[in-house]
């Protein structure tokens, strides 16, 4: 389970966000949406990912994540 804030942005159930270490999924959350693509193609470059990451399945998902954790806290970054 990984935290933004107080709020839990993913859990067992979302395998695709799960590939992600916490502290690179917390990282990518925080990048203004316009950022995120190429931050998620020099991590999967990286040893750690080894090309295993679908980059464009990854960035929808992480800005319905982001999406949803700025509706529940009142304000949205990405919009």
């Amino acid at each position: 389970m990984v935290h933004l804030g107080n709020l839990t942005v993913i859990d067992q159930n979302e395998p695709l966000l799960m590939e992600l270490d916490p502290q690179d999924l917390v990282f990518l959350l925080e990048l203004p949406a316009t950022q995120r693509l190429g931050h998620i193609v020099s991590l999967n470059r990286t040893a750690r990912y080894a090309n295993r990451l679908n980059a464009f399945a990854l960035l929808e998902r992480l800005g319905e994540a982001r999406a949803g954790a700025a509706d529940g806290a009142g304000t949205d970054h990405d919009r």
